[in-house]
C-alpha cells in the first residue's frame, strides 16, 4: 500500500508497506520503506550507483535500492515527520536547533566525503 508523505519540485515520496516482511529471512526487515518517484527520468545513473554504495551513517537515510532507468529510490522510512512539521506544530528551542544543525552537518559531511551532494537540504527534507 502506498501513501504520499511528501512532495517536492523534483519528486514525490510515498510510504510503502513491506508486505513480504519475514523475520526468519533477515534479523531486521523494516515494516515500511520510503519510495521516491521523480517527475523526470534520471539524468545520471552513475550517481545512483554512488548512493547505493554509501556506507551507513546515522544521520543519512539509507538507500536500499535504485532504479537506474527512472531515478526511483527505495529509501529507509523515517517515522516522526519532518523538521518543518516539528517547527510549525511545536516550535523549536535553541538547544534543539543546535542539536539538529549538528546532525544535519554531520550527515552532509558524510555525503561530501563520499562524493555525493544532496542539493536540497531544507526543513521539509530533514
Amino acid at each position: 500500500m502506498l501513501a504520499a508523505i511528501g512532495q517536492g519540485r523534483e519528486a514525490t515520496v510515498y510510504r510503502m508497506e513491506n508486505r513480504e516482511r519475514r523475520a526468519y529471512v533477515l534479523s531486521y526487515v523494516p515494516k515500511y520503506f520510503a519510495l521516491r518517484v521523480p517527475r523526470k527520468r534520471a539524468k545520471d545513473s552513475r550517481y545512483m550507483l554512488v548512493l547505493c554504495a554509501l556506507p551507513v551513517h546515522r544521520h543519512v537515510v539509507t538507500v536500499h535500492a535504485a532504479d537506474h532507468a527512472t531515478g526511483g529510490l527505495l529509501l529507509e522510512y523515517m517515522p516522526g515527520g519532518t523538521l518543518e512539521h516539528e517547527v510549525i506544530c511545536n516550535g523549536i528551542s535553541a538547544k534543539r536547533a543546535r542539536i539538529v544543525a549538528g546532525q544535519v552537518l554531520r550527515g552532509v559531511a558524510h555525503l561530501h566525503a563520499h562524493g555525493c551532494m544532496h542539493g536540497d537540504v531544507n526543513p521539509s527534507n530533514v
